[in-house]
C-alpha cells in the first residue's frame, strides 16, 4: 500500500499539492480550482488544531495505560472531515509510547479502503490501531457518534445543502473537540477492558 507518516503527508499531501495547484493555476480546470480551495482551507484547519489542541487530563490518563501501537489513518487532503478530525486523533495517539502513525490515502489504496467500509461506503477518515504483532486493536470512523446524530437531525429538516454545510461548520467549531474525545475515551476504555480480561 501507499503509506506515509503523518508529518510526511502534511508535506506531500497538503503543502506540495497546494504548491502544484497554485503553479498550474492559469490553466486549472474548475474542479482543480475548487480542489485548491478545499486543500488550502483544510491545511489551515489541520495546522490550527495541531497548534491549539491539548488532550484533556482524562484522556491522557487513559492513554497512559495503552500499549504501543501501529495506527493507520485512511484520509484525503480534500476531505473536510479528515481535516477536522485527524489532527485531534494524532495529538492523542502521539502521546502513546513507541506508537507510529501511518497515513493511507484512500484514493490510491482501494483494497485497504474496502476492508473498512462504512455501510458499504468509502467514508473517511477511518482510524485503525494494531498491536506490534499485527492484531487489530480498534477501528474508529468515519464520524463521531454525536456528529452522526446531529447530521441526521439536520437532514431530517430537508434544508438546502448550503445551509446544511454552514450548520455543520458551526457544529464543528463548537462541539467537535468534545465529541472526538468522548468517542476515543469509549474506544480506549473498551480496549483496556479487553486487555484486562486477557490478562486474567
Amino acid at each position: 500500500y501507499s503509506v506515509a507518516s503523518f508529518d510526511k503527508y502534511l508535506k506531500e499531501g497538503y503543502e506540495n499539492s497546494i504548491e502544484s495547484l497554485k503553479a498550474s493555476a492559469p490553466t486549472n480546470t474548475e474542479a482543480e480550482t475548487k480542489q485548491l480551495e478545499y486543500i488550502t482551507n483544510n491545511f489551515i484547519t489541520v495546522q490550527t488544531i495541531l497548534k491549539t489542541y491539548e488532550p484533556s487530563s482524562q484522556i491522557k490518563n487513559i492513554i497512559s495505560k495503552l500499549p504501543p501501537m501501529d495506527v493507520y489513518i485512511i484520509m484525503e487532503n480534500w476531505c473536510g472531515s479528515s481535516a477536522n478530525i485527524v489532527p485531534y486523533a494524532v495529538k492523542m495517539l502521539n502521546t502513546i509510547a513507541e506508537t507510529k502513525i501511518h497515513v493511507v490515502p484512500r484514493d490510491v489504496n482501494e483494497d485497504f479502503m474496502n476492508l473498512y467500509l462504512s455501510d458499504g461506503k468509502k467514508s473517511i477518515p477511518i482510524i485503525i490501531g494494531f498491536d506490534k504483532t499485527g492484531n487489530e486493536l480498534f477501528k474508529w470512523g468515519s464520524a463521531t457518534s454525536v456528529q452522526t446524530e446531529y447530521s441526521k437531525h439536520l437532514q431530517a429538516q430537508k434544508m438546502e445543502f448550503s445551509d446544511f454545510i454552514l450548520a455543520m461548520k458551526k457544529w464543528f467549531l463548537e462541539h467537535n473537540e468534545e465529541a472526538i474525545e468522548g468517542d476515543f475515551i469509549s474506544v480506549f476504555n473498551e480496549l483496556l477492558l479487553k486487555q484486562n480480561m486477557n490478562y486474567q
